[in-house]
């Protein structure tokens, strides 16, 4: 059951080939198309919508042709920070975007410029008052006559962040949502990371809106107080109404807020946002997952497809795709080797899967020891390790005192503002990001590295990771930046995740910790949540350091003091510590197919039933399903958890990024939006027929909402920070 009005539209099936659809829909295709079409970017209508406390916000209105569909239209919002982002496109794809959304679907557009931004009223506050502004807009768009009642939200990073934050209090005309790439939660998943602030993202991203000025206001409340309350989704009071769709990639600086949305809505939704919930995370980092929007494959996933059945869903009330889909779709990373495990979608039924987690102690060798477990069973494997494998201590440091291999643990890690580590890929709004091997960081002095020995066995980690540290310093205050990375059999080492803590931010956001010179803190770094496998004759690693700028800011404390004195050549020791990776309990066969829409037409006619939307080709999934639910554990209960792999429950959510064995585990999540590094490659074409006759291409629909969701300069360049 679906809670659909009497919603007047007509689905047709569209039958074609395919491959032969996909080889000619190239980008200059579709734009030489666009030129010929006699609609207009410019709206129909501009209103100011007004917001209950007298600010007036810039809502352009874009109709269909009543002649063709008569009023009143579902509604597609997008609400967002970038002025006059229609204007910001070649005028020939804006005149394709109003084409094919509007003239084609007969689907009335609204694009609001956020409060402070463009043509609206008041100040930018960088979210602060969407969580009104978002349902008091849906409130005044279904009260115009031209509106019927049903309206779906899309956007993409800072234009999906307002719809997470609206969505508590939205009303139940807002049926659905298509949010990708964005976080819930502005403190812990997108400005700091384990009290360290990610300078880079933040600062970039309130430039691009014109709201540097809540900097100062950021630094004035580094606790997780009141302040935050309007940007964290957990705080914001109410029930949940709508269904959506949660897009995210495992390299995107808001992996993490992804997780958390979808968890979130289930936790608080009614039951139709209950059971209207789904969500797929790809091996993407933020440009390539909003690319993914333009083309009509990306790493064996079609997201036009699942958009396309979507908004048939959403607006048509066809399920004839949707229910046929699992409620998690996620890619299994693995080694980039031909062969090698890993490599596939796998579906699930919630997230987080059911989880157990296991130690890797750090020993005096700097070695990560198996758990004995582990260990028992590599000895009755008797199996061999390739002979290429390498000593654990080939091309790679395990224990590091300025470049020693030998010392054992403790380890002393140096520290310079003027001589930082480098961002080199991650999960990263600006700069590098991505999945990057990490020479560049691994040929400073400044680091140590601890890793496992040549694995006898691929192993399989899903889910929310973590390290352990015993750690002290002789200054007030310190920070520790651990990336882990998976070390080839020739050396070289892959960047997967990264995290930060600062010791005075060891018991959490609420307030600062004393730190007091040459005491030993245990703290616990968040390596966010991903889902691979390391392969045999592979070493999982953990590479510390001091320094990662300009993702993460310098510690204020060692930064005055080298400023002074210079470098600092003992700022940080490492005592010992321990890696806990996840693994999911329980994996079960896969269905054998998830449907999707390859390709449709959506026609909304002002009389008729709804019939099927086009079933597509299904989609085979290699992977497993899981189909128990389940939750990680509280970071609370990690030290209980014993060294073998322990039951657990519910992940959390946070994750934070940007360029520059199984135990715990706990959730982060990061930033926003914007542009493609020097590595970027622009990619077209894809979909379905065109023709006027014939109704909307699943490819124009979805590169007219890629179009929409990120202006035209930051589609085609990614803004790097030098630091």
């Amino acid at each position: 059951m679906y809670p659909f009005s009497d919603t007047k539209v007509l689905v047709f099936r569209r039958y074609f080939a395919p491959v032969a659809v996909v080889g000619m829909l190239t980008f200059s295709a579709m734009v030489g198309f666009a030129s010929v079409v006699a609609s207009s970017a410019e709206p129909d209508l501009i209103e100011m919508a007004p917001m209950s406390d007298g600010v007036e916000l810039k809502t352009a209105i874009h109709m269909p042709d009543p002649g063709v569909f008569p009023a009143p239209w579902p509604t597609v919002l997008l609400r967002t920070p970038y002025p006059e982002i229609l204007g910001q496109l070649d005028p020939s794809i804006a005149d394709m975007v109003i084409h094919y959304m509007v003239d084609m679907f007969g689907i009335a557009l609204v694009v609001q410029d956020t409060r402070g931004t463009g043509g609206s009223g008041g100040d930018p506050d960088a979210f602060f008052t969407d969580w009104r502004d978002g349902p008091e807009t849906i409130e005044w768009l279904v009260s115009r006559d031209w509106c019927n009642g049903q309206v779906l939200q899309f956007g993409l990073s800072a234009l999906a962040i307002p719809g997470y934050l609206s969505a508590p209090g939205a009303p139940p005309e807002m049926k659905c949502q298509f949010l990708g790439e964005a976080a819930p939660d502005m403190y812990s998943l997108a400005a700091f990371h384990g009290g360290v602030f990610k300078k880079s993202t933040v600062e970039s991203w309130l430039s691009w809106v014109g709201a540097s000025s809540r900097l100062s206001d950021l630094a004035g409340h580094r606790n997780c107080d009141s302040f935050w309350d309007t940007i964290i989704l957990d705080r914001i009071p109410g029930e949940i109404h709508t269904a959506a769709m949660h897009i995210g990639g495992w390299y995107d600086v808001f992996t993490e807020g992804t997780i958390a949305g979808f968890r979130a809505y289930r936790d608080r939704g009614d039951e139709w946002a209950r059971d209207n919930q789904y969500m797929v995370i790809g091996p993407w980092d933020h440009w390539e997952l909003a690319q993914s929007l333009g083309v009509t494959e990306s790493d064996g996933y079609t997201m036009q497809s699942d958009m396309l059945a979507w908004v048939s869903y959403c607006l048509a009330g066809d399920d004839s795709t949707i229910r046929k889909w699992p409620h998690v779709r996620y890619y299994l990373m693995g080694a980039d080797v031909q062969g090698a495990p890993g490599n596939e979608w796998r579906s699930a039924s919630d997230w987080p899967l059911p989880t157990g987690f296991v130690s890797f102690p750090v020993g005096p060798d700097g070695t990560l020891q198996f758990p004995e477990d582990i260990a028992r069973n590599r000895d009755r494997s008797g199996g061999d390790v390739p002979d290429d494998a390498g000593d654990a201590s080939d091309g790679v440091d395990l224990e590091v005192d300025a470049g020693s291999t030998s010392d054992l643990l403790p380890v002393v890690l140096p520290f310079s503002h003027a001589s930082t580590s480098p961002v080199v890929g991650g999960r990263n709004l600006v700069g590098s990001s991505g999945r990057k091997e990490l020479s560049k960081v691994l040929e400073r002095d400044d680091w140590v590295m601890f890793s496992t020995d040549p694995l006898q066995d691929p192993f399989e980690s899903i889910g929310r990771m973590s390290l352990k540290l015993s750690a002290s310093t002789t200054f007030k205050d310190a920070d520790i930046i651990a990336r882990l990375a998976d070390v080839y059999p020739d050396g070289s080492t892959w960047l997967i995740s990264d995290g930060a803590i600062r010791l005075s931010r060891r018991d959490g956001c609420a307030d600062v910790a004393d730190v007091f010179p040459g005491t030993v803190y245990d703290v616990e770094i968040d390596l966010l949540t991903s889902a691979f496998v390391f392969d045999r004759g592979h070493r999982i690693a953990v590479v510390l350091t001091t320094t990662m700028y300009p993702k993460y800011e310098l510690n204020p404390e060692l930064e005055a003091v080298s400023r002074k004195d210079g470098p600092v050549r003992e700022a940080l020791t490492i005592h010992g510590g321990e890696l806990v990776m996840p693994v999911a309990l329980e994996i079960v066969d896969p269905p054998e197919h998830v449907e999707t829409a390859d390709s449709a037409t959506v026609e909304f006619a002002d009389q008729g039933p709804s019939s099927d939307i086009i079933s597509a080709d299904p989609v085979v999934e290699s992977g497993t399903e899981t189909t128990d639910e389940g939750t990680p554990p509280d970071s609370s209960d990690r030290d209980n958890a014993p060294e073998a792999i322990d039951s657990a429950n519910p992940d959390d959510g946070r994750d934070v990024e940007q360029e520059s064995g199984f135990e715990g585990v706990s959730d982060t999540v990061s930033a926003d939006n914007a542009m493609p590094d020097s590595d970027f490659v622009e990619r077209t074409g894809g979909g379905c027929s065109s023709g006027t006759d014939s109704g909307i291409p699943a490819a124009y629909l979805l590169v007219v909402l890629l179009a929409l969701a990120l202006p035209r300069s930051r589609i085609w360049r990614r803004t790097r920070l030098d630091g």
